[in-house]
């Protein structure tokens, strides 16, 4: 797949939080109905998500001015990723609205953050999944990211971990 030049990629304002959660909800919805449960409609509180676009971590896609997809990029994420080195960018949030799969804007958002990582001086992007996603496992994997290990936190909370250098190029059949 050709990627896509024509995504516009910038930093969430204040003014933008509803329409971030707006695309997270109609995600976490779009995956419900497909029996997946990685995200539910309602789960993101406002003010983590508003604190998160002031400290410059949310970043929206637009198309032609609509906004498709959200991604955030963090520099550090002790939660998921504890003891390991400073070197990478994290992403969270990862986020398509529903009338948008099947374009590319998951795969562009990833190279975004994977470009934006590597002129940060970052060696890696890292990011994590439900352990039962196994779609989302295999399109990471698709992309070039590497399983690294789970996270869990009690009896039934598994997040699976991946990483991929911030230098590598893209190049994959994913979509």
């Amino acid at each position: 797949m050709v990627p896509r030049s024509d995504l516009a990629i910038a930093a969430a304002t204040s003014s933008e939080l509803d329409a971030t959660l707006a695309v997270l909800d109609d995600a976490a919805a779009w995956l419900q109905q497909r029996g997946v449960d990685q995200w539910r409609a309602g789960q993101w509180k406002r003010e983590r998500i508003g604190e998160a676009i002031d400290r410059g971590e949310v970043h929206l896609a637009r198309l032609d001015g609509a906004i498709v997809g959200t991604i955030s990029l963090q520099w550090s994420d002790e939660f998921f990723w504890p003891g390991w080195p400073l070197d990478a960018g994290y992403v969270h949030r990862l986020a398509v609205g529903a009338k948008w799969h099947g374009h590319a804007i998951g795969r562009a958002l990833l190279e975004w953050a994977v470009r934006t990582s590597a002129a940060q001086g970052r060696t890696y992007v890292r990011l994590d999944c439900v352990c039962e996603n196994a779609k989302l496992r295999s399109y990471y994997e698709g992309l070039r990211f590497t399983y690294r290990g789970e996270r869990r936190r009690g009896p039934t909370w598994c997040a699976a971990l991946y990483e991929r250098p911030a230098s590598a190029p893209m190049h994959c059949s994913a979509s």
